[in-house]
């Protein structure tokens, strides 16, 4: 079996509608995989704002900067 991988970064109206005519093929034939990657800055930004989230629920409690360089 081949494999074959296919890398898109664009916003593109014309990609968003392949990218969706490929996962509706991919429910079809169990043969092909959507794959979706995020690059490890997206992740982190993720991150950053569930944390942000978080502190403005009450749920998480963030540190100052100047109490972070107190602590170096």
């Amino acid at each position: 079996m081949a494999t074959v991988t296919v890398k898109i970064n664009t916003r593109s109206k014309k990609a968003r509608y392949l990218l969706g005519l490929i996962g509706e093929i991919a429910k079809i034939d169990k043969g092909i995989t959507v794959i979706s990657e995020k690059s490890d800055f997206m992740k982190s930004l993720d991150q950053s704002f569930q944390e942000l989230k978080l502190a403005q629920e009450g749920k998480l409690q963030l540190s100052s900067a100047r109490d972070i360089i107190k602590e170096l």
